[in-house]
């Protein structure tokens, strides 16, 4: 199975070509261009690397959102030109994950039972708040403890403050820098720890992982029924 991951939610446009759980090809841009310019060239990139096309792709994976409300209609639209088939064609499978879970992916298999610690995507959302939620890495894939939602730093504080009972903390996404100076440099009580850079960034591979795992869990859709997900109104 072929999967054609992308994210367009954010500054930082990626996008990734696996074989199931292989990663084949990965490319990440930050550009001062649009990511309606940039996404199909690095599409054509990654694909034209193989010899292949969108035809040759068996499953997208896509973050839905939240995030950059343009971002999140521009990667819907692409995907759902690429997915598009005539009619009496079988649909493609399109996973649409959230952007947050996505960014989780990245810690994917750290952790352990004994050692587990708190993975806190943080994207800027503006008017003073971050899209954020807290999952729990333990070896495996990432558990979810809490919606996602749009809080402040001030609100996330409080939140961590109930669900972390100890354990290490570790920021993902555009607003890791807003987030690990606000807790490293206040004495909140947390255990704040520093992410490695390679994954503060949205990764095409962490994508397509994902929407690989919501694919065999029976949780995809196809691009007539594929929507954002904006989290809070335009």
């Amino acid at each position: 199975m072929k999967i054609l991951a992308i994210d367009t939610t954010a500054k930082t446009v990626a996008a990734a070509l696996c074989e199931e759980n292989s990663l084949l090809g990965e490319v990440t841009v930050n550009a001062k261009n649009t990511h309606s310019e940039a996404m199909l060239p690095t599409i054509e990139r990654l694909l034209s690397t193989f010899s292949l096309s969108p035809k040759d792709v068996d499953l997208y994976a896509l973050t839905r959102g939240p995030g950059s409300f343009t971002g999140v209609r521009i990667g819907a639209a692409t995907i759902k030109g690429l997915a598009f088939r005539d009619s009496g064609e079988t649909p493609v499978p399109i996973a649409a994950v959230s952007t947050l879970e996505a960014l989780a992916y990245n810690f994917f298999g750290l952790g352990s039972d004994r050692d587990p610690f708190i993975a806190v995507p943080v994207m800027d959302a503006r008017r003073s708040q971050a899209y954020t939620a807290a999952f729990l890495m333990s070896g495996g894939k990432p558990q979810q403890l809490c919606p996602d939602s749009a809080l402040s730093l001030d609100e996330l504080k409080e939140l961590l403050t109930g669900i972390a009972k100890g354990r290490r903390i570790m920021f993902v996404g555009d607003g890791y820098p807003l987030a690990w100076d606000y807790f490293s440099e206040n004495d909140f009580g947390l255990d704040v720890a520093e992410t490695p850079f390679t994954l503060r960034s949205p990764r095409g591979g962490s994508i397509a992982l994902c929407g690989y795992h919501h694919y065999l869990d029976g949780d995809t859709v196809t691009e007539k029924t594929l929507t954002p997900s904006y989290l809070r109104g335009i």
